[in-house]
């Protein structure tokens, strides 16, 4: 669509979107209907053509919207022409603008499925709507504002409740050296940082109150992982590997292992249900280590046929422990109470999850520019495993805090969930991010799952029941791999570059819907 029009408010002019196909030009005119002579006309300008145009109620500004090979929304001033602003957002063609009737807001539907809306009094983004899976061709608002209806290519009338709650006030930012397994959730919206060679850091996302520093760990660089809310394993320096939980302020102990090698480990895994901790020692062992802290002086060793086996999990019964290779081209999953093992994949194994009561290994692999999905039914070794196949390379895995659920995320920007006791796709993708979509985390209730991308849409929020998108959070970075919440749920993480927001609980939103709905008569 090469063309657009629109009368002004006091029907005194029209605007027209103007095109010289031959030079492949555009622009915008404005004629006097008095008169029906020009009274003005924008620079002829190379560009993918006018698609759009919008009027603000009070005569005053003229927005146009183009596509193709420019989908920057324009502002002018209306009585001249003169440009005043360039909206960037969109990253396809812009097919409809349109302002609210109280002049506020500007909104923009585009081929990128997205709906955005603009703040008039600073031309800044405040909003953004997805739901669907093809160009958003036409949009409308009610009189009040309140209800947003957008039509798209794909065929969906889809109506939407307009309100103002968006995380536009910008993240908070972490330091800049903070890499992914180097910010750590732990209880309530604490978080753990472990800056290289300093001591680790306790910061409170919900207070401005200064890091507390924890010289008591040593150097961060000692910390073997974190687990659960409040559970902290680290190298004492010499020999032993100590366990910490994490009470009001202070790390105390809760039991050490001592290593008869002295060495640090090479790999560690821990089950706070359980209180069962693996290590390895050495890059060539094939051996694995188990020790519980109830009972510290026993000792059990995992025998593998791959050498520099390190491991990475614990299923959370505590019955299987995983284990994959430092090239990450083999995997071995055990049962503890056997010693057999029970899962054996000698490919490229970038992730893995245990799934549905730890009964279920959860991996994906790639296949040339592809990837599947597989799903080891650890009860029954000796069955294939079930197999779902992907269009794109895989990046990331997540499980519901029931582990009815698994989530992955893939290069195509693409969000997918499974059943993993069946090992089968749950219903179509959850399409919203442009780029990869890359890290992924649930909620810890599993009502919520974020997707972390890049650029200005750089999170999601999803509702898991309803499968719609929530929220798009901006900040900074162009590949975030990791995303994660605080213990509380208060708090959206992404990163590295590390960032975090603050979104409302559901109290909080089921209280602000209980407010508005008082306010309409």
């Amino acid at each position: 669509m090469n063309g657009a029009a629109q009368l002004s408010p006091d029907n005194r002019r029209l605007y027209l979107a103007r095109s010289d196909r031959l030079n492949n030009r555009y622009s915008i005119q404005c004629i006097d209907l008095a008169t029906r002579q020009e009274r003005w006309q924008t620079q002829r300008e190379r560009d993918a053509g006018l698609t759009t145009l919008a009027i603000s109620p009070d005569g005053r500004v003229l927005a146009s919207g183009s596509g193709f090979e420019d989908p920057t929304i324009r502002v002018w001033d209306a009585a001249t022409g003169q440009p005043l602003r360039q909206l960037e957002g969109h990253t396809a063609s812009v097919f409809k603008l349109a302002f609210t009737s109280d002049g506020r807001r500007l909104i923009s539907a585009a081929g990128d499925q997205s709906i955005r809306f603009w703040d008039t009094s600073n031309w800044t983004e405040t909003q953004v709507l997805r739901g669907h899976t093809d160009d958003v061709q036409a949009v409308a608002i009610s009189e009040t504002a309140q209800l947003v209806a957008s039509a798209g290519k794909d065929g969906n009338l889809m109506l939407w409740k307009a309100d103002d709650k968006s995380a536009t006030d910008g993240p908070r930012r972490l330091p800049e050296d903070l890499g992914v397994d180097q910010v750590l959730p732990m209880d309530h919206s604490r978080l753990l940082l472990l800056p290289p060679g300093q001591p680790p850091e306790l910061v409170d996302l919900k207070r401005d109150s200064p890091p507390t520093s924890l010289p008591e760990i040593g150097s961060s660089t000692n910390v073997l992982g974190w687990f659960g809310t409040n559970i902290l394993c680290h190298w004492n320096g010499t020999n032993q590997i100590l366990v910490r939980e994490l009470r009001g302020a202070e790390f105390i102990q809760r039991g050490a292992i001592t290593l008869d090698s002295g060495t640090r480990p090479t790999g560690f895994a821990y089950n706070a249900m359980h209180q069962l901790l693996a290590w390895t020692e050495g890059t060539s062992s094939n051996s694995v280590y188990l020790a519980s802290l109830a009972a510290p002086g026993r000792r059990i060793e995992l025998r593998s046929d791959v050498p520099g086996l390190v491991p990475f999990r614990f299923s959370e019964d505590g019955n299987h422990l995983a284990a994959v290779t430092g090239r990450g081209d083999s995997l071995r999953v055990w049962n503890i109470e056997t010693g057999q093992i029970v899962a054996s994949i000698g490919e490229r194994v970038d992730d893995a999850a245990f799934a549905a009561g730890g009964r279920v290994l959860v991996v994906p692999i790639k296949q040339g520019n592809g990837h599947e999905i597989r799903f080891y039914d650890l009860t029954h070794p000796d069955r294939p495993p079930r197999r779902v196949p992907g269009s794109e390379l895989p990046r990331s895995l997540a499980v519901s805090p029931a582990g009815a659920l698994v989530a992955s995320s893939d290069e195509g920007g693409q969000v997918r969930l499974f059943d993993p006791a069946k090992g089968e796709l749950i219903g179509p993708p959850l399409h919203g991010h442009l780029g990869a979509a890359r890290g992924i985390a649930f909620s810890a209730d599993g009502r919520r799952l974020i997707s972390a991308s890049g650029g200005r849409e750089v999170v999601k929020l999803w509702d898991v029941g309803t499968r719609q998108e929530l929220l798009t959070l901006g900040g900074t970075g162009s590949l975030l791999n990791a995303a994660r919440w605080s213990a509380d749920g208060d708090v959206i993480l992404a990163g590295p570059p590390w960032q975090a927001w603050r979104v409302p609980s559901w109290e909080e939103i089921a209280a602000a819907e209980k407010a508005q709905a008082a306010k309409t008569p």
